[in-house]
């Protein structure tokens, strides 16, 4: 059985998630992770599914594991390993810029024709595709959706069907706030160091561009009054994200020394991967053009010939002379 701490990644949606996993997929072995999205799993739509997903698995996976994440991780996983020290891990943004963001992101899958059939009534309900205000107005879950969908993930046994199911409450949110309390970290997605921050954790060195980045339908600043309404829907979602600052804040505090000790390793790091990944692509452009241009080919060989001319001259001039008798 691993000695490492279970980390349980709850990814919501447009909050930086899908960077993330797709680092976790490139870093750790299939045998250290483990997955869990609805549309993935074979619908892991309640508790009792996602439960019967991870049993199913040899209890060798299941040791060896470091990382469970996606749309359907629960809080109460915890509970399947009773063995491991469970962390869980979460990402939160500023409300406004999420739900902005999950439409560009709809629209662009529904401008490309990618959009997942189950989305088609989120933004094609009569087969035209909405604007963001007609969207907004239509997508009730979109009101507050980060109550919405942590509700469902901290408390329900439906994780992704059928809510909300009741209106937001202050007694909810705090109940919220109290589970996220017994949360390792809450990451902030404008905040780079929480991503380096969770790379560490996952022993991440090499680093992938920004992933998922949709095209921009809509532009927040042209419209104020409609985003002012984006806000009086997403107060309770605001009281989260506040909170979430706040606990983000203490666990920076807690942890300053590591935090500056981080930053400095992984930004060497990836600077070097970049520098890396700038050579790699010289060499492979430089590949395509030797087959695509005589010219530059030319231009190679001449520069390589040069070079061993000149190499050869050095070598010449560094000889010693013969000894005098």
């Amino acid at each position: 059985m691993s000695k490492d701490p279970l980390y349980l990644f709850l990814h919501v949606p447009k909050c930086g998630g899908i960077t993330l996993t797709n680092h976790l997929r490139a870093c750790l072995p299939e045998t250290e992770r483990l997955e869990l999205y609805y549309h993935k799993n074979d619908n892991l739509n309640t508790r009792k599914d996602v439960r019967a997903y991870i049993l199913s698995k040899p209890k060798s996976h299941r040791d060896r594991v470091r990382a469970i994440f996606g749309h359907e991780v629960y809080y109460g996983l915890h509970e399947l390993f009773p063995e491991r020290e469970c962390r869980y891990l979460t990402f939160l943004r500023q409300p406004k810029e999420r739900v902005v963001s999950h439409y560009n992101f709809q629209r662009t899958e529904a401008d490309s024709g990618i959009l997942p059939i189950w989305h088609w009534p989120d933004i094609k309900p009569e087969g035209r595709i909405l604007d963001f205000a007609d969207w907004f107005d239509w997508n009730k879950k979109q009101h507050n959706f980060i109550f919405n969908f942590l509700t469902a993930h901290f408390f329900d046994e439906e994780l992704f069907a059928g809510w909300p199911k009741k209106p937001a409450t202050a007694e909810g949110l705090e109940k919220i706030k109290a589970v996220l309390d017994q949360f390792y970290f809450v990451g902030l997605t404008e905040g780079p160091e929480n991503y380096l921050f969770f790379y560490h954790l996952m022993r991440i060195k090499n680093f992938l561009p920004r992933q998922n980045i949709s095209r921009r339908y809509f532009w927040p600043t042209t419209q104020p009054e409609l985003m002012a309404e984006v806000a009086r829907e997403n107060l309770f979602d605001q009281e989260i994200y506040d909170y979430a600052k706040d606990l983000n804040r203490q666990f920076k505090k807690r942890h300053r020394r590591l935090f500056q000790m981080i930053a400095i390793e992984l930004f060497i790091s990836k600077r070097q991967f970049e520098l890396n990944q700038v050579v790699s692509n010289f060499y492979y452009w430089s590949s395509l053009m030797k087959k695509r241009s005589r010219i530059y080919l030319n231009l190679i060989n001449f520069i390589k010939s040069r070079r061993q001319s000149t190499e050869f001259s050095s070598e010449q001039t560094d000889r010693p002379g013969k000894r005098d008798n």
